[in-house]
């Protein structure tokens, strides 16, 4: 009768059946981690992952849009928001405290807190001109810093 109970666990605990999910403890509360949503949920094709290099804004306006268009559940957003983090950004996530995150707001909030630094901000077109080779910068460095520079500037012509 033992050797019964003990295999039925052992069966239980190793069912292939069952859906996989995550033992480890995540910034999300229970209520988000454990919320069971549609096996249909897929992420829209126009939905890019975001490395923390970007506008933070940016991507958060395209995955509303489709959030919205999908008519994802909170929970659900939550998570597919989550699926969406690569690089600098997936470190920034799994190193939020447990259990820190209760809703789409909170993550939202946070992320925009942290990555606020990479939002694109609106200069004179102008200013393009004052970025100058440095003494001793090679044509490389230049070009590379200039990139980075005017990627940032909306509005700025290719």
């Amino acid at each position: 009768m033992e050797v019964k109970d003990e295999r039925r666990e052992l069966v239980d605990e190793d069912d292939l059946a069952v859906p996989w999910t995550y033992e480890d403890v995540d910034p999300f509360t229970p209520r988000i981690r454990n919320f069971k949503s549609s096996r249909k949920t897929h992420m829209p094709n126009n939905v890019k992952t975001s490395d923390g290099t970007g506008d933070p804004e940016d991507h958060l306006k395209i995955f509303q849009a489709a959030a919205q268009e999908e008519r994802w559940a909170m929970p659900t957003l939550c998570h597919m928001f989550n699926s969406t983090l690569i690089g600098a950004a997936r470190v920034w996530f799994d190193e939020l405290p447990p259990e820190s995150i209760d809703g789409y707001k909170g993550v939202k909030a946070a992320f925009l807190a942290y990555f606020m630094q990479q939002k694109k901000y609106v200069n004179d077109t102008v200013e393009i001109h004052n970025i100058k080779q440095r003494d001793g910068e090679t044509i490389e460095d230049f070009m590379e810093r200039f990139k980075f520079k005017t990627g940032r500037m909306k509005g700025a012509p290719e």
